[in-house]
């Protein structure tokens, strides 16, 4: 990916030298895949896309020879925006930078990487190229590589950001060479030749399945849930306060009386993924999805509260206001657009067992074709899961935040896309869980985890974040879905 700023400043990649322009007017994000799309950054006299203003701090797709004028009084040059052609299929791509639509997110405490700061790419041949596009620099093996041009680089290079982290190589994964797929696919080709029947009984060449199959066979059955809920006191006299809180659990010193107009505006949301485990609208997440104020309460300034407005306090408490789900490839343009679910089961024996239930509570909205995710054919034998064994993740990544806007209006519109990732077993299963390198952010949460045999083997349940820190998730075994879905 690359970042293209627009603006008066002199920093800027398209300096646009008028009083009328803002200082950071607008940017442009050029996709690896040739994508466009437009920010207006909340510039004082805004941006026009195809004759219509677009509002501030939202995505705008554009094709190539668009109008975009900024201030009304001067037009994108489009000379000046590079062209990026989409890949071939048969290349890997990775988007590098501090932005969380990276393929790979790199931060660091000083912020000196650039939100789309690098772009590492491997040809058919299992060549790697990296190309710089930021404002601090890539470095290889601690030497600045010029800005905007593919330097070939191999795996035992260091490779660091704006001098500030290393690339992780773990997280790349490697390129398979057309040779060996060729030789693989004869030696394939005798066996089944030699051992045909025998081959085909013992599961020798089961079929494997490729993460565009698993996005295919399963995308009508995973959904985005958006979880909307309170944090409420109830006093000694009978009243229900509801309390203003962080997303930490800090209170914030506020309340209102719970069912005015002034508590709804303490309506706290959480979003994550979800999938249809059966047929009849039954939906598998997190428990922490379920229950999202259940760490929130643990918070020393909401523990220690004793009274609100002088009446002492006998308990705090979380409760659902609105719990509703959103389908892949659905156009929704508020909240009541998603379909609404009850709560089936919110809790385990163990928080470590980070297992919901979920049911939608009109049959009769479920996708007219979908496979769900069978429990009866997951894998639940968490002692074969291997180190390096490769995985697909499925799901929603930062929630609606990532959805994309088809159309503006008085009520914009957006499309509901699932993202697919691929990586490996990072780490052997305990009792609950086992680790992962495929990148998860906030809303990835509850998202499927398959083999690559199409097999549920668990379900995403957490990840680190933070400087240098990438790809290191985790995910709950599937027997635990099963356990739990088998008491209900």
């Amino acid at each position: 990916m690359q970042l293209i700023s627009i603006g008066k400043s002199s920093s800027n990649r398209i300096v646009i030298n008028d009083p009328r322009i803002s200082g950071y007017h607008a940017e442009i994000l050029l996709g690896d895949d040739g994508a466009i799309l437009i920010t207006d950054k909340g510039s004082t006299n805004g941006t026009t896309v195809r004759g219509q203003r677009i509002h501030p701090e939202t995505e705008i797709i554009l094709n190539r020879g668009d109008k975009v004028t900024f201030a009304g009084i001067a037009d994108l040059d489009w000379s000046r925006v590079p062209i990026v052609s989409p890949p071939s299929p048969e290349w890997l791509i990775y988007s590098i930078g501090s932005g969380l639509k990276n393929r790979i997110q790199v931060s660091d405490a000083s912020g000196r990487v650039s939100r789309y700061h690098a772009t590492l790419k491997i040809d058919p041949k299992g060549k790697i190229f990296i190309n710089d596009h930021s404002s601090n620099g890539t470095f290889v093996n601690d030497v600045r590589i010029q800005s905007g041009q593919d330097v070939r680089v191999r795996r035992k290079d260091k490779i660091t950001f704006a001098n500030a982290t290393d690339l992780n190589w773990n997280v790349v994964k490697p390129k398979s060479s057309k040779t060996w797929i060729y030789v693989a696919a004869a030696l394939a080709a005798l066996l089944l030749a030699g051992v045909g029947v025998i081959g085909g009984m013992s599961g020798w060449f089961e079929t494997r399945w490729s993460l565009e199959k698993t996005h295919n066979t399963y995308s009508n059955s995973i959904v985005c849930v958006y979880h909307e809920f309170h944090v409420v006191a109830n006093l000694l006299n009978g009243e229900q306060i509801v309390l203003d809180i962080d997303n930490e659990g800090k209170y914030l010193g506020n309340y209102a009386l719970k069912g005015s107009d002034e508590a709804a505006k303490l309506t706290k949301a959480k979003s994550g993924t979800a999938f249809l485990i059966d047929k009849s609208g039954t939906l598998a997440t997190n428990r922490h999805i379920t229950i999202p104020w259940e760490n929130i309460l643990e918070n020393k300034s909401l523990v220690g509260l004793q009274r609100i407005n002088n009446t002492a306090i006998k308990n705090i408490v979380g409760e659902t206001v609105y719990v509703g789900i959103v389908y892949n490839k659905t156009s929704i343009s508020r909240i009541s657009d998603f379909e609404e679910c009850s709560i089936l089961s919110r809790t385990t024996d163990s928080r470590d067992k980070d297992i919901g239930l979920l049911r939608v509570k009109n049959s009769k909205q479920l996708p007219q074709e979908f496979t769900p995710i069978d429990l009866s054919k997951a894998f639940l034998d968490g002692k074969n899961i291997t180190i390096g064994q490769p995985i697909h993740l499925i799901g929603y990544p930062l929630g609606p935040s990532m959805f994309i806007l088809t159309s503006i209006g008085s009520t914009n519109t957006y499309e509901v896309k699932l993202t697919s990732q691929e990586g490996a077993v990072s780490q052997m299963p305990d009792t609950h869980k086992f680790g992962h390198n495929a990148v998860s952010f906030a809303g990835s949460s509850g998202s499927p985890i398959f083999n690559n045999k199409g097999q549920l083997i668990g379900i995403l349940n957490s990840g680190l974040s933070g400087a240098g820190l990438q790809g290191y998730s985790w995910g709950i075994l599937a027997k635990h879905i099963k356990e739990l879905y088998d008491k209900e």
